[in-house]
């Protein structure tokens, strides 16, 4: 009974968002972090430009390859784990993004596909046609 109370309260007196489209879905709480560290690494350098033999300037380069190399790694992942969760109402959005403008290589960029067959084999497909098809 209480806690019936308690939940069409909130039901009714908090308000339900839908998150931004143009939120970025590979972000993590790791990368905010890093990109603090890649900032304050960045000022501090700033403050030290006159002195160039400083070796917080290459810790700042090395911070920030890093920090790219996360980013990088990030969206690779949560597109690969888009496509493995593609079904049968998710697959044209699937070739939406694959088949982009050719100014951004959207086709090239799609990685390997893997499907299971029934008898237990995979199907790898690695050309642009074969993933057209198995799409």
């Amino acid at each position: 009974m209480f806690t019936q109370a308690i939940t069409e309260m909130i039901d009714a007196k908090i308000l339900k968002i839908r998150p931004s489209p143009y939120q970025k879905w590979w972000w993590s709480k790791a990368l905010s972090m890093k990109q603090t560290e890649v900032h304050r690494l960045e000022q501090r350098a700033y403050r030290r430009r006159t002195s160039l033999k400083d070796p917080i300037h290459h810790e700042h380069k090395t911070v920030q390859l890093m920090y790219a190399s996360m980013i990088e790694s990030s969206k690779k992942s949560h597109w690969e784990d888009f496509l493995e969760s593609v079904d049968e109402r998710t697959v044209w959005t699937a070739h939406w993004y694959a088949s982009g403008d050719p100014i951004d290589d959207g086709k090239v960029r799609v990685p390997t596909l893997k499907v299971k067959q029934a008898d237990g084999s995979t199907q790898v497909a690695e050309t642009n046609a074969e993933k057209g098809q198995m799409l």
